[in-house]
């Protein structure tokens, strides 16, 4: 419910005159992200740990926005992670720009339902929680940061979804 009332606030108001932008330090907003899920993780079969491979580097965005999509790529790891584990990490990509990453061993989607994941109300999966508007979230937040969001994944071999941002 809270997913539908804050992308219907978004989408009112207009998400990027709503942004507080203020500089993060990634390392470290990761390393809160990694935290808070190492503690929050009840499944002792599944890991959670980092990767950050920017070294101590700040991005201009708004705080909130970013970890709102970061906890919703945590939260669905380990929704479908039933064994081995769950990354949260940062790497460069060209044109200056900081990709961060949520990788997971969990259960993969199916190269049909790789576009459509990031629609509203859309559930590959009937038999877990949620409205199916979590990355539809993500999507609407990412566009307004300047930013874009993707996904890799192979069905029975996990996903890695990423959040690209410019360092600018």
């Amino acid at each position: 419910f809270d997913d539908m009332v804050n992308l219907s606030k978004r989408e009112a108001t207009g998400a990027a005159e709503k942004m507080e932008k203020e500089t993060i330090h990634v390392s470290q907003l990761v390393d809160d992200v990694c935290r808070k899920y190492q503690r929050i993780n009840t499944n002792p079969h599944v890991t959670v740990k980092e990767n950050v491979a920017t070294g101590d580097v700040t991005v201009s965005s708004d705080r909130n926005m970013v970890n709102t999509i970061l906890a919703h790529l945590m939260d669905n790891a380990l929704k479908f992670t039933s064994e081995g584990s769950v990354t949260i990490g940062t790497m460069w990509r060209e044109g200056n720009v900081i990709r961060f990453f949520v990788r997971d061993t969990g259960i993969g989607i199916a190269d049909e339902d790789r576009e459509r994941i990031f629609e509203r109300f859309v559930k590959v999966d009937s038999f877990t929680q949620g409205m199916g508007l979590g990355l539809s979230v993500c999507r609407t937040y990412a566009y307004s940061l300047g930013g874009s969001i993707g996904l890799d994944s192979h069905l029975s071999q996990g996903s890695t979804f990423w959040l690209d941002l410019p360092m600018g």
